[in-house]
């Protein structure tokens, strides 16, 4: 997206669609997302475009 100038910075980067498998919890995910400028979404979450 950053290619195609979709993007910009003011973009905010949101994943979703990770596993619960137990082997992180959604604390330590949402660290590891901070580190590299995303949030972690979660049930309820609303997203104003």
């Amino acid at each position: 997206m950053e290619r195609y100038g979709l993007v910009n910075e003011h973009t905010i980067y949101i994943t979703s669609h990770f596993s619960h498998n137990g082997l992180v919890t959604y604390e330590e995910a949402k660290k590891i997302a901070l580190e590299i400028g995303f949030e972690v979404a979660y049930d309820g979450m609303e997203v104003t475009l």
